[in-house]
């Protein structure tokens, strides 16, 4: 790993870890704060289950887009409040804390592919989740499963860098694939890179940049 890459990612780690650490249950308040911040701790395995007994009743589509929606929403606001917090301002580093914010949320780890802070052709991120927790209870699916990941990074990014994107899932680990694969883009162009070979060639972990907790 290029040595001025690793000290970035250590800095990120050390600030999202400090954030993260000051978790404060308040039982008698019935509240759990981290960092001053109202948290629900909800089991992972709680919201698969709800969201097959939601797409049973309402339809695989509807839970699909609720959960997209549901975790758009939170990053829109955990970016806001975590870049606020530590006063960043560079784009690079803005979309960085949202892979390490990830992994501590407990959502998955993050590897990039490919990266065009232009987004010269509309799309910004190609990347890897080797071990979505989601995939662990969702099981086996014909289809992506990890619209909670997909929602999620594309709120972060959007947040980050005042440009409204959006996710798509590609393939998944519930599929049978060795891992799960995003593309975030500009909405417009999203369907149309989403089939293009070298987004939707399987490409081995080994490729990609890992940006994980370093410390």
């Amino acid at each position: 790993m290029n040595p001025e890459w690793e000290q970035l990612l250590t800095r990120i780690t050390q600030n999202v870890r400090a954030y993260f650490q000051h978790i404060e249950p308040r039982p008698q308040e019935g509240r759990c704060r981290i960092s001053g911040a109202d948290y629900l701790l909800l089991r992972t395995e709680g919201l698969v289950s709800a969201a097959k007994e939601i797409g049973r009743l309402f339809g695989e589509r509807m839970v699909r887009l609720a959960l997209y929606t549901l975790a758009r929403e939170m990053a829109r606001l955990d970016a806001r409040d975590l870049l606020s917090r530590f006063q960043v301002t560079d784009p690079l580093e803005r979309i960085l804390y949202g892979p390490l914010t990830f992994a501590f949320s407990g959502i998955g780890r993050v590897y990039l592919v490919r990266f065009d802070p232009e987004m010269k052709e509309g799309w910004l991120l190609d990347w890897l989740s080797p071990d979505s927790v989601y995939v662990d209870y969702a099981g086996p699916s014909p289809l992506p499963v990890c619209e909670f990941l997909a929602g999620y990074s594309a709120g972060w990014c959007s947040e980050s860098l005042g440009v409204e994107l959006a996710t798509k899932e590609i393939y998944c680990r519930a599929q049978g694939r060795s891992h799960c694969r995003f593309l975030i883009a500009r909405p417009s162009r999203l369907e149309e890179l989403s089939r293009e070979e070298r987004f939707t060639q399987e490409v081995d972990l080994s490729q990609a940049m890992p940006v994980i907790p370093t410390v």
